[in-house]
């Protein structure tokens, strides 16, 4: 799978350590949101609901031609070089708030072009 032939990710990594469930309900939400792209063997991908919910507003925008994936792919890698230079320890906690600002970051751009 690449970037170029418009497939989304099926898994993501949320860094060292990786996530962890923080119960049924987090399971479940993150059930419904993405029913195929859940669980990395018996783990959920993501920690709590709005992580799936960020990932899910990712996939749903791409796949309507918002942005492309390597447009998505150049403003998170900003959202993270951000973080960085300001002590962010990247530690995996953090990843997805990183989802948001990129999906911030293109919707902003596309209000400003009118395409929104």
């Amino acid at each position: 799978m690449t970037a170029a032939d418009g497939a989304y990710p099926t898994t993501v990594a949320a860094g060292a350590g990786g996530p962890t469930a923080t119960g049924a309900a987090a399971t479940d939400a993150v059930k419904t949101l993405l029913p195929d792209q859940l669980r990395d063997g018996n783990t959920p991908v993501f920690r709590t609901p709005w992580e799936a919910q960020a990932f899910a507003m990712a996939v749903a925008l791409q796949q309507r031609g918002l942005f492309t994936w390597p447009e998505w792919a150049q403003a998170l890698a900003e959202q993270i070089a951000a973080a960085q230079a300001s002590g962010d320890p990247d530690l995996g906690v953090t990843y997805y708030r990183h989802w948001v600002g990129a999906l911030e970051q293109l919707v902003s751009r596309l209000e400003t072009g009118g395409l929104l």
